[in-house]
């Protein structure tokens, strides 16, 4: 096939270049003088998207960008979130660079069946759903994160897998950094999630321990020193948010980390592993002296929240009795609609399906809320094949991360591989006890790990077969 771009005279292309800026100028120039302002900016906006698309690394760093903004423009009833137009664009920018390099189609992978399966289970539920209207959103946003986490299996293999996981902490980091002050400036008495909003948390309690990851199998002092500062970072500014949930995630996952890491190592590292704790636990413990020191003053809310997250483990209350009276209530309504559902979207909406709800003291402060543990939510509102999907999901990915664990790898291939098998693992506790995963922001960080887990352990098993092959 011949190269168009060698045919071309190279001293005609700033002409070419000035022709079509003076062609797409001229309906803006006509906008301006005619006062459509409004239909200016949608013009510009879609110059933009396009030209965004036809560079699809841009978009891909663009749409994880994104992700950590939130900011909904309400159209009616639905809301239009900057992360769904650049989700859009991104998608676009994938499949006209498949088409253009003349594939036809993409890579299967383990989790196109289970996902496909909780999108059938997930439509027939809002088909009986017993309010239709609710089940719109939850089905589309369940769509997209398949075609989110297919667009990113397709185009990650392409990155350098350790700069994209460096990139999200990068992005982790930032946040942190502009939480840390937006808290100091607020002087500690108001909870502080940042641009992100509640997305903070899944972004906080998986890259904690994946730089822990990146700590442990680091080669120099140096870096070290950073992955150190960065993890006490995000530490602090998920103290800033005063969310139990996320903490206690990264509590039960870095230990594990740990554990994990240990019996990885032959011999003699484990020897030299054992010396590198002790600068971990220097870490640890600015967090905790930097927490006594202000434990009156700025972290005072946040200790406050803690303590009585505590109290209530043997006493169930607050937080942790809400939690098992919306567990029970999901029960209840898988148990009267086992297999299709009471509808995806309408657990908010249960008090209205079982009306004695309402007589239960503390139902007044939780009506209208999610389960607060993900498997246990979809097993009310998609019944029982779409739970089975979601554990499939979980399983496998779980499987397939550990795989790559096991494997005798370099350093700086185990700093990934720990990084994304500690972020699975942070996943799989957090469907237990926490309100959202599958829907949202968190809907796009969870195509993310699981595109990145799937997409390395290609990577590794190709590397297997080919030891000249590059990661």
């Amino acid at each position: 096939m011949m190269d168009i771009t060698r045919t071309l005279d190279k001293t005609k292309i700033p002409h070419i270049l000035w022709l079509i800026v003076i062609i797409l100028a001229i309906p803006a120039i006509f906008l301006v003088s005619t006062g459509r302002i409004n239909i200016l900016v949608i013009y510009i906006g879609g110059l933009f998207v396009s030209s965004i698309a036809l560079f699809p690394r841009a978009s891909f760093y663009l749409f994880l960008l994104s992700i950590s903004i939130y900011y909904p423009t309400f159209i009616g009833r639905f809301a239009l979130h900057p992360y769904d137009i650049c989700f859009a664009v991104f998608v676009a920018a994938v499949i006209l660079d498949h088409l253009l390099h003349c594939h036809t189609y993409a890579t299967k992978t383990k989790l196109d069946l289970p996902f496909i399966v909780l999108i059938v289970a997930t439509i027939i539920s809002a088909v009986f759903a017993y309010n239709k209207s609710y089940s719109i959103v939850p089905t589309f946003r369940i769509v997209t994160i398949y075609i989110a986490y297919k667009a990113m299996t397709i185009y990650i293999p392409r990155f350098n897998f350790r700069k994209i996981i460096l990139f999200y902490i990068y992005h982790v980091f930032a946040l942190s950094v502009l939480n840390c002050i937006l808290f100091l400036i607020a002087g500690g008495k108001a909870r502080i999630f940042g641009p992100a909003w509640l997305a903070f948390e899944p972004y906080a309690m998986t890259a904690i321990p994946m730089t822990f990851a990146f700590f442990i199998w680091a080669e120099t002092t140096n870096e070290k020193l950073k992955y150190a500062l960065i993890t006490t970072t995000i530490l602090i500014a998920l103290l800033a948010t005063q969310s139990r949930a996320p903490m206690l995630a990264v509590v039960i996952a870095t230990p594990l980390l740990l554990y994990f890491a240990y019996k990885k190592m032959g011999g003699t590292k484990k020897v030299q592993y054992r010396k590198q704790l002790s600068k971990l636990l220097i870490s640890l413990s600015l967090v905790v002296v930097v927490g006594f020191i202000f434990k009156d003053t700025l972290f005072k809310d946040s200790f406050g929240r803690f303590e009585m997250f505590f109290d209530a483990l043997s006493n169930p209350k607050g937080t942790v009795y809400l939690r098992i009276v919306l567990w029970t209530a999901a029960i209840k309504a898988f148990i009267g609609n086992p297999l299709v559902g009471i509808g995806i979207g309408n657990f908010k909406i249960i008090d209205q399906i079982y009306p004695e709800l309402r007589f239960i003291p503390v139902w007044y402060y939780i009506g209208g809320m999610s389960t607060h543990n993900v498997i246990l939510n979809y097993l009310a509102e998609t019944g029982i094949f779409g739970t089975l999907s979601l554990i499939a999901i979980t399983v496998i990915n779980l499987k397939t991360a550990f795989h790559s664990f096991k494997m005798k790898l370099s350093s700086e291939e185990n700093q990934i591989t720990g990084a994304i098998f500690i972020a699975i693992i942070v996943f799989s506790i957090t469907i237990l006890y926490m309100r959202a995963w599958t829907w949202g922001q968190d809907g796009y960080i969870m195509a993310f790990l699981f595109a990145i887990n799937m997409a390395w352990n290609q990577k590794l098993m190709n590397k297997l077969n080919n030891p000249l092959e590059t990661l």
